[in-house]
């Protein structure tokens, strides 16, 4: 199938592979239908000096946010096709959130496969707002961080300047006695925990929770077991892996640390 089209061939094809009786109601005209949006929109403008995309999106793709790395690969694929250039692409994360009607379940692997895509496609870079979402709203308010923090990545992987512009992330682990290292790249100067205690920190073994305290050294969160817990145990550590969390954990750029999940 050619990006773009949209033909009566297009949803007979789509529609039993989404199951979805929706994509047969569409019809070759409505705004919403499969490539639409490309075909009326995006192709239209291609050609015009740009350099870069800034892209927000994923919500909706929660059901089927297994195909979300492959989805949105093609997508860049594609559009850089059209353009005949390797434009970036800047995107945010999913923001926490949840709700009674609409819970965002799918929100947790979809954030996982958008930090595959920066890890595996070129000039793919991501913003984390971990720290900014709402609880029962969607469409979270505080729209400048996400701006800057969107600034900041383009400032430093488009235009070259020399500035901490990426979020936090786990670079090693390390067991000590009762105590877990971990490590982060893009720490910056130090890392920060704005707060008395660190939010949306999970540790277990395969059985039950385990008590902990934490301390911030450098570029180090130190977890501290408040039991010693034997080699032959397996000690999971969970951070921001909920539908919801307000992440406090933040580098010397106040960027707000990534979700993430380690198994020792």
């Amino acid at each position: 199938m050619n990006v773009g089209t949209s033909t009566e061939d297009t949803y007979r094809t789509l529609a039993p592979l989404l199951e979805s009786p929706y994509i047969k109601q569409l019809g070759p005209k409505h705004y919403n239908r499969p490539n639409g949006l490309y075909h009326t929109m995006v192709k239209e403008i291609a050609g015009y000096t740009v350099q870069g995309v800034i892209w927000y999106q994923g919500e909706a793709d929660a059901p089927k946010a297994s195909l979300y790395d492959k989805l949105f690969t093609a997508l860049i694929e594609c559009w850089r096709e059209t353009w005949k250039d390797e434009l970036p692409f800047l995107f945010v994360q999913l923001a926490p959130f949840r709700d009674i009607e609409c819970k965002g379940e799918g929100f947790l692997y979809i954030r996982k496969q958008q930090e595959k895509v920066s890890k595996y496609v070129q000039k793919a870079y991501m913003a984390s707002i971990m720290d900014v979402g709402m609880e029962y709203d969607v469409h979270p308010k505080l729209k400048r961080p996400v701006g800057e923090r969107l600034a900041l990545l383009a400032l430093g992987k488009v235009y070259g300047h020399n500035i901490l512009c990426e979020a936090p992330e786990v670079d090693q682990v390390m067991k000590e006695g009762n105590s877990i290292r971990i490590t982060f790249h893009h720490a910056g100067e130090q890392l920060v925990v704005n707060g008395d205690k660190l939010n949306g920190l999970q540790v277990s073994t395969a059985e039950r929770p385990v008590p902990y305290t934490t301390e911030v050294k450098a570029n180090n969160l130190v977890i501290i077991l408040d039991e010693e817990i034997t080699s032959l145990e397996t000690i999971n550590i969970r951070f921001a892996c909920s539908d919801y969390e307000e992440v406090n954990l933040y580098n010397s750029a106040d960027l707000p640390a990534k979700p993430f999940k380690i198994t020792i």
